[in-house]
């Protein structure tokens, strides 16, 4: 009885409401692309990135805390060599992607450092592809090491 009351409301046109519905979505769509707030976009990430981060979250048993941000960032030529040799460690390449603008994904993470300071994983993601991956441990100097490197982190909170 209800769908045919919403047939007799709308007047039997499907097809006003279904185009209705599609620029809805279109514009949700475009502004969700567009938004940003001092480099950091609030949009989505390409579904192949995130699924590739999160396969190396899990690989490396690191358990996200949040959901990550998404920076756009340009990185310098040569990359800085600790995030090339973290990013290496785990059978990543950011040699390729030198100079050129590339996405940040940074998930905040469960895992404490040894200093129970908070650790973020860091994905560089090209296109649609991850192509860097390394841990930054905040307060530490330099702080920046592989995701499979447990031995900065604090085992109780493994």
């Amino acid at each position: 009885m209800r769908s045919g009351l919403w047939v007799r409301i709308v007047g039997g046109r499907h097809w006003a409401l279904g185009a209705l519905l599609g620029l809805i979505f279109l514009a949700g769509v475009i502004a969700s692309g567009c938004s940003s707030h001092s480099g950091t976009r609030t949009s989505s990430a390409p579904p192949s990135a995130s699924l590739q981060a999160a396969a190396l979250m899990t690989k490396y048993g690191l358990h996200p805390s949040g959901a990550g941000q998404w920076k756009d960032v340009t990185l310098a030529k040569p990359p800085f060599p600790l995030y090339q040799a973290a990013s290496k460690s785990v059978g990543l390449d950011l040699m390729g992607h030198s100079g050129v603008p590339v996405r940040l994904l940074i998930v905040p993470l469960r895992e404490r450092s040894r200093e129970n300071t908070g650790v973020r994983a860091y994905f560089v993601v090209d296109g649609e592809t991850v192509v860097g991956a390394y841990l930054v441990l905040d307060g530490a100097a330099p702080g920046i090491v592989s995701l499979a490197d447990k031995s900065e982190l604090n085992a109780n909170t493994l």
